[in-house]
């Protein structure tokens, strides 16, 4: 609200599964990255994409026409 945003227009990144339950139960976007424990099996069923870090957020925003 502070922002002036919908939780649809916002990407959630997280690297365990708690964060990318939150942000399904925000009805936010989510993408996992692997910076954690936590392996793409345990991520994927709540993630867009599972990236191996951060660092690939530009090209799968890019890749999606948001940037």
């Amino acid at each position: 609200a502070a922002v002036a945003l919908e939780p649809a227009e916002v990407v959630m990144v997280g690297d365990s599964l708690h964060d990318l339950v939150a942000a399904k139960e925000a009805r936010m976007p989510a993408v996992g990255v692997l910076t954690g424990v936590a392996q793409p099996p345990e991520l994927a069923p709540f993630a867009e994409p599972v990236l191996p870090t951060i660092a690939g957020l530009p090209a799968w925003l890019a890749a999606r026409s948001v940037l």
